[in-house]
């Protein structure tokens, strides 16, 4: 599938380092460029709501960019599906990436491997399933997301390409 399969869905938002968007029904999310960032897409299926942060780090306090924290990122994008159980959210996650070694520090200490732990541990205090991801390893990524099917498409660096 290609870029615009998805981002041909308008309106098209754009997702970057700390933002937090939301969309209803149709529309499409893009997230380009993506490091050991992660990315946490969650979607209700009944209403098709859709709701996208950039984590930029696993903790902090909060800021003018509540997608920033991973702490601070999942309650904020649990706070938009206020009418919704968050039992009935999915969570997809894209990102947490090491794009660059780092001699003497296992791979579970890199920073993209603690922002993915962060955003799963933050999930599961709100007790939401991720139902798909493509995180860690050492490519960047570029993704485009749906609210209309909550479907995600992520594309590698190596441009390989994957449907979530």
């Amino acid at each position: 599938m290609k870029e615009s399969a998805l981002a041909a869905v308008q309106p098209t938002v754009d997702v970057g380092i700390g933002a937090l968007r939301t969309l209803q029904g149709r529309g499409c999310f893009q997230a380009l460029g993506i490091g050991s960032c992660v990315i946490v897409f969650l979607w209700h299926p009944a209403s098709r709501r859709a709701a996208m942060a950039h984590v930029l780090l696993p903790t902090g306090e909060a800021t003018p960019l509540p997608g920033k924290y991973a702490n601070t990122a999942v309650p904020a994008l649990v706070e938009h599906f206020s009418t919704v159980p968050a039992e009935a959210l999915q969570a997809k996650l894209c990102g947490g990436a090491r794009l660059f070694e780092q001699p003497y520090q296992p791979p579970q200490a890199s920073i993209g491997a603690r922002n993915v732990a962060a955003v799963k541990a933050a999930l599961a205090q709100f007790h939401i399933a991720v139902v798909a991801e493509d995180i860690l390893g050492s490519r960047g990524r570029s993704l485009w997301a749906s609210a209309a099917n909550g479907q995600m498409k992520v594309r590698r660096s190596d441009g390989t390409q994957l449907l979530l």
